[in-house]
């Protein structure tokens, strides 16, 4: 079921991929199997976020995050993490965004994911161009702080955006 609405998802018919989504979850509840239904509140994040149900988005994000921590696993919650940066960035949400996507780069790194570490790189990078001077400053001092050495130079991600 899951993997079905995986496939209505990528077909972009999000009412399918809700309905396959919310069939996998009863179906591993029913289970108890914690990790798959971890995974599938993710996937019903992402369809929210697609439809900018973003306190939806945000609480099966939130949800998937609590379950999946248990398991330490690190490249889903990578992801999580993501996901959960785009959601606070897409809400003017700034310093919280770059929180979560320092998370993102961090955890992605230690899983050896260099594109998922660009992706967060840049998405750190627009919310460090849509801050505020104050906020800019708070999110630079974060990445510093991340050891994440300095800060790439913003025209480096420009032809992305």
């Amino acid at each position: 079921c899951h993997q079905l609405g995986r496939i209505a998802q990528h077909r972009r018919d999000l009412d399918t991929a809700e309905k396959w989504y919310q069939k996998s979850l009863q179906i591993s509840e029913e289970a108890g199997d914690e990790y798959a239904a971890g995974s599938t509140y993710h996937h019903l994040a992402m369809i929210a976020l697609e439809r900018r149900e973003f306190a939806l988005a945000e609480a099966w994000d939130l949800k998937s995050l609590q379950i999946l921590e248990k398991f330490g696993a690190e490249f889903e919650l990578g992801r999580i993490y993501g996901q959960l940066g785009i959601l606070a960035g897409l809400q003017g949400r700034f310093v919280e965004s770059g929180r979560w996507l320092i998370k993102t780069i961090q955890a992605l790194s230690r899983c050896h994911d260099p594109e998922g570490v660009e992706m967060g790189t840049e998405t750190f990078m627009v919310s460090l161009r849509n801050a505020s001077e104050a906020d800019k400053k708070t999110l630079i001092d974060m990445w510093h702080e991340a050891g994440l050495g300095e800060v790439p130079h913003p025209e480096k991600f420009e032809k992305n955006q």
